[in-house]
């Protein structure tokens, strides 16, 4: 059976091939040997063989049949190459006599043949950078970086756009099933919040700080109008806050000019909110504005060929192809329009969808930050700041798809009128002075809707500011029973807002009312006009049906000023509090130096330090002259009594309040841990361990699960300086002496970073380094 083992046959097959090759090897070597030398080989062979630094011709081409690579680069190569250069003295000839010889017009070159080359290299060389400069910017990705699922508009032709075939394929699977989450399209990066954000930054941030800057200036020279003498007045007055001192200095210069006033009057205007989307979107507007220009002709070239073709109803012995090539072109003007007008609408309304997402960003960023002064938000609350995303903003995603109509309703109306003029005469006057009396009655019903609509969104704002109140407290009003009252507070200002809403929707009825009745007016007085003025006016069947075809086109323009009206004023009022709030003060950068941890020096240096929590509050005590040293890896205890300013201590450090005086200097990264927290030590017993979800604010956690949450945050983090406000208020004793030596302590996890430590608990100061006492008092 060992004779048909496969693998065993397999190897004495090979084992005969390796020998019939050795056998070979030999006997060629033998036979090479016994040949006499070659003619080449007794002349230059050797001497080739030199130059080249290998063999010049092999014998022996069994294992590798190809020429040497001596032979290849010699003979191969230079040959070729000499007998081209023995040809030039041949080819100059031949050239220099065909110069004597008369030349024939067949045989001229034409100058197109020696700029196409030149023309075709430099558009591939344009198209390769711009190839370059698309893959640079990003639109343009290798296929490594592709999304999986990526929206098909991206590869669409501009047919496809317009027609919006490449969204079929979801319209077909949402007929099948019902949608899901991961059967739609990836948003695509233009669209995406995080592209959206960075691009307002690029454009906010200058004209923001420009603004800043252009305040800054205004106030100081509103400060200091001249330069004073040294006196007694100077000295004064450096204890008062900012805006006393400008009252001061006003008063004393001009006692018939109040401060208000003249601030009022040097004030800097804030940045522009609309501008800078228009900027940021103004491809999209521009394209959008193209659309709508060719959708408002085209409607108007319908009523012109309805003309024509009454026309040609009405008049016999016309070729029929005529009324044909009418209905057709009466066709494709409707088909055309409904494509630019709808185009238009989806240019708009995905540029609307991109405008909430820009300002939510815009507004999250100087919320969550940690943008806002002491000063702002004390004047705005959650319920301000929540109104803002929900419903000032979602106005200006309301205006953005008919922005363009500020334009366009003039623009169609203007065109129905002319053409009406065109078609009645001077008939048409009458309904254009009615048109013209409508605009006094819309422009007092804006100013009296705008007038209501601000003081509703004022009393919204109210309510709800009320609302997140009792809510945070509803401890307490359970407590004390205050349930009714606080009941009633809230339903009387729900009822003063609805007594504005009814007015608001009163006034919108009533314009509303005449810009829909309007286009009927004109119609009946343009009619009445025309039969009346003169009796070679007949209404015929050409004149009524283009006419009545004007008439009603000019229902929808007067129809949208109303609504444009309304959502202008809306928008209105929504900018002006967006904008107050994106221009609110915010907290100076430059307040504290901030060093990267590999400097030499202290960790933290403070001289002649002066703070306040408001500077432009005349009741807010500004701290005393603060000097204070903390070497790097020291631990700092602050001591004082109640109010004393230790928790504003910190908040200075960090740069949250208004410098007056002085400079802090803070090296490396830093954790602030707010008051009552500490290490988390019993995470073990949350439900789902550190994966537990908690409620807002920590509702579903007790203070002292609060306080080591946080602390563990704060620890995990690995910072240079930890600013710790009396962690240690909310645990017990033992507890809090056990938090303290693991982590705060000389011996805890702490024990190489720089720790500003607050605290009322006298224990712990003996392992202080150094001890500060506030003596001073801050609100």
């Amino acid at each position: 059976m060992k004779w048909f083992d496969k693998e065993y046959l397999e190897t004495i097959f090979i084992r005969n091939i390796q020998i019939f090759k050795l056998l070979e090897r030999q006997l060629s070597d033998a036979f090479i040997d016994n040949l006499p030398p070659t003619p080449m080989e007794k002349t230059g062979y050797a001497g080739i063989a030199k130059v080249c630094l290998g063999e010049f011709w092999a014998g022996n081409h069994t294992e590798f049949p190809d020429a040497s690579k001596c032979f290849q680069n010699s003979v191969l190569s230079l040959v070729p190459c000499a007998v081209l250069i023995g040809l030039i003295a041949t080819t100059l000839t031949m050239l220099i006599k065909s110069i004597k010889d008369s030349h024939s017009e067949e045989n001229d070159i034409s100058p197109m043949s020696f700029i196409h080359l030149p023309v075709q290299l430099i558009t591939m060389l344009c198209i390769g950078f711009c190839m370059l400069r698309a893959k640079s910017c990003g639109m343009i990705k290798p296929k490594f970086y592709m999304i999986v699922k990526k929206s098909p508009e991206l590869d669409s032709s501009f047919l496809n756009r317009i027609v919006l075939w490449w969204f079929n394929p979801l319209l077909l699977l949402g007929y099948r099933k019902d949608l899901e989450i991961n059967d739609l399209f990836e948003l695509n990066e233009g669209s995406t919040s995080s592209h959206l954000a960075r691009k307002w930054q690029q454009l906010w941030l200058p004209v923001f700080e420009n603004y800043l800057a252009k305040k800054q200036l205004i106030e100081s020279s509103l400060n200091n109008p001249v330069d004073p003498p040294k006196s007694k007045f100077r000295i004064s007055i450096q204890n008062k806050s900012l805006s006393s001192r400008m009252k001061d200095i006003f008063r004393s210069r001009s006692g018939q000019h109040n401060f208000e006033e003249a601030s009022k009057k040097h004030r800097s205007e804030p940045p522009s909110i609309v501008w800078l989307l228009f900027v940021m979107f103004k491809y999209e507007f521009l394209t959008a504005t193209g659309a709508k220009v060719f959708s408002d002709v085209l409607q108007f070239t319908g009523p012109f060929l309805l003309s024509e073709l009454l026309r040609f109803i009405s008049t016999s012995n016309v070729t029929i192809w005529k009324g044909v090539g009418l209905a057709v072109a009466l066709f494709v003007c409707s088909q055309l329009r409904s494509l630019f007008l709808n185009h238009y609408f989806y240019l708009m309304f995905r540029t609307s969808l991109k405008v909430q997402s820009t300002l939510t960003a815009a507004i999250y960023r100087k919320v969550h930050t940690l943008k806002l002064s002491n000063s702002a938000r004390k004047n705005k609350t959650v319920g301000e700041i929540i109104n803002l995303m929900a419903i000032d903003i979602e106005r200006f995603q309301m205006i953005t798809p008919q922005i363009q109509q500020l334009w366009s309703c003039p623009f169609q109306i203007a065109l129905a009128l002319f053409y009406l003029f065109y078609v009645l005469g001077p008939s048409a006057i009458g309904g254009i002075a009615v048109m013209i009396l409508f605009v006094p009655l819309n422009i007092y019903g804006s100013v009296i809707v705008k007038r209501w609509q601000v003081k509703q969104v004022e009393l919204k704002d109210e309510r709800a500011k009320m609302c997140s109140e009792v809510l945070n407290g509803i401890k307490i009003i359970k407590l004390y029973a205050w349930e009714p009252p606080m009941e009633r507070t809230i339903e009387n200002i729900r009822h003063n807002e609805l007594k504005f809403l009814q007015k608001f929707g009163f006034a919108r009825a009533v314009v509303d009312t005449f810009n829909t009745a309007s286009p009927f007016l004109v119609a009946i007085l343009t009619f009445t006009l025309f039969t009346l003025s003169s009796e070679n006016n007949i209404l015929t069947p050409q004149v009524a049906f283009v006419s009545l075809t004007l008439l009603n086109q000019l229902r929808s323009p007067m129809t949208m000023v109303a609504l444009l009206i309304q959502q202008m004023v809306q928008a209105i009022v929504a900018n002006k509090r967006l904008k107050e709030f994106l221009i609110a003060d915010e907290i100076d950068p430059k307040s504290v130096e901030r060093l990267p941890a590999e400097e030499k020096g202290n960790a933290i240096e403070i001289e002649n330090y002066i703070y306040t929590w408001d500077k432009m509050d005349t009741t807010a005590t500004k701290s005393v002259d603060i000097n204070l040293i903390v070497p790097v890896g020291e631990i700092i205890a602050i001591v004082g009594r109640v109010g004393s300013g230790k928790s504003s201590l910190l908040y200075s450090l960090l740069g949250e309040l208004d410098k007056l005086n002085g400079r802090v200097t803070l090296k490396g990264k830093i954790a602030y841990v707010i008051e009552a927290c500490a290490l988390t030590e019993d995470i073990t017993m949350l439900p789902n361990g550190d994966s537990t979800e908690i409620g807002e604010k920590g509702i579903n956690l007790s203070g002292g699960q609060k306080a080591r949450v946080s602390l563990a945050r704060a620890v995990y983090q690995n910072c240079d300086i930890y600013l710790l406000d009396d962690p240690l208020s909310a645990v017990d004793s033992h507890v809090g002496k056990h938090i303290y030596d693991k982590v705060i302590g000389p011996n805890g996890l702490l024990r190489n970073k720089t720790r500003i430590f607050v605290t009322h608990n006298l224990t712990y100061l003996k392992t202080m380094n150094v001890i500060a006492v506030i003596k001073g008092q801050i609100l």
